[in-house]
């Protein structure tokens, strides 16, 4: 008989403090954790406090602590840890290929999500493990944002790291390496946070899957000079008090000017939805170029007029038409960015 029950439950001390600190290393398995007799012991009393006859028991570990999350929290963090290798790929020099969120349901880790890159020249182990523990910082983090930092809960996060943890002990790291990762990571994380979070953004907003070429223009915005901040507006003398006569007023049409306070509001407000215009005009660049690329090589040598003008449609709308309206917009946002340090 197989009892399935959460790892905190079937785990001696020692190991669980291992895990938590070290994340779920290679030939670390349940139940026992490397045959731990300790391990054994834990494993055998839990059996006995869910069983009626616990010889014929051994409880069988869930790795992923599956109910401990609601699926919209998994999917946040999940977003977050693969935006985390992204952002710290990105910035660590390496050219992103694909930022995906998979299944978040699936208790596989691969199925989770993905964040594939590539390097030229030799690889710096130091870096690609810094890549790889970012996901799993990120976690701890986001655990702690949200109140959620209690043993079952990291020691799930700590379950779901084996499988970056393979990656680097595949690139020929070890437990070192793996640990220097993680300490690189969180000295980084003040630097790498409001890119991670920003991606993570439009990670969620595209829908789990995120082009290169979004992330790059998401951190490249990021990175943008801001107008400085408008002075403070100082107060106006009050007025002379009305004489004590009946006025009427007549009102033939029009608005009334705004307020500062709620034209930098606006502004700013401009400047926010901008960002996301900016970011979703890239994503159809990139789409519109995709599918040009793809009738090109499939029905390109077509003598039809119809399939070539559909062809030249997409050519113009990833090169001319997007960029134009990348212009129109960054012109507009500067122009409304100008006048509020004129106020």
């Amino acid at each position: 008989m197989v009892m399935l029950r959460p790892a905190a439950e079937c785990m001696c001390e020692a190991c669980k403090h291992r895990i938590l600190t070290q994340g779920w290393q290679p030939g670390q398995h349940l139940p026992p954790v490397n045959n731990c007799q300790a391990c054994i012991e834990a494993a055998q009393r839990t059996a006995d406090r869910f069983a009626s006859v616990s010889e014929s028991i051994m409880p069988s570990v869930s790795l992923q602590q599956t109910g401990l999350l609601t699926r919209e929290q998994h999917r946040a963090k999940v977003i977050r840890h693969e935006a985390a290798h992204a952002v710290v790929a990105h910035l660590r020099g390496m050219s992103v290929t694909e930022i995906r969120v998979g299944d978040v349901t699936n208790d596989d880790v691969e199925a989770l999500g993905n964040v594939s890159w590539e390097h030229s020249g030799e690889l710096d182990l130091d870096a690609a493990a810094e890549i790889s523990m970012a996901g799993w910082v990120s976690d701890r983090k986001w655990l702690a944002e949200n109140g959620l930092a209690d043993e079952a809960h990291l020691l799930s996060v700590a379950a779901e790291s084996r499988g970056d943890i393979g990656v680097v002990y595949g690139k020929g790291g070890d437990a070192a390496t793996v640990d220097r990762g993680v300490r690189a990571a969180e000295q980084n994380w003040p630097e790498y946070a409001r890119y991670i979070d920003a991606v993570a953004e439009s990670l969620d907003y595209f829908g789990g899957n995120l082009t290169p070429l979004v992330m790059r223009a998401v951190i490249r915005d990021l990175d943008r000079p801001r107008p400085a901040s408008l002075p403070p507006v100082a107060e106006s003398p009050a007025p002379p008090p009305a004489p004590a006569t009946t006025a009427t007023t007549t009102t033939t049409g029009g608005t009334d000017m705004a307020g500062i306070e709620e034209i930098i509001l606006t502004i700013s407000d401009t400047r926010a939805k901008s960002e996301q215009i900016q970011a979703a005009l890239a994503q159809v660049q990139e789409w519109a170029s995709e599918i040009a690329g793809r009738l090109h090589a499939t029905v390109g040598q077509s003598p039809q007029s119809g399939v070539q003008q559909a062809i030249g449609a997409f050519s113009e709308l990833s090169e001319q038409r997007i960029t134009e309206l990348h212009q129109l917009v960054s012109g507009a946002v500067s122009e409304i960015e100008q006048y509020g340090q004129r106020l």
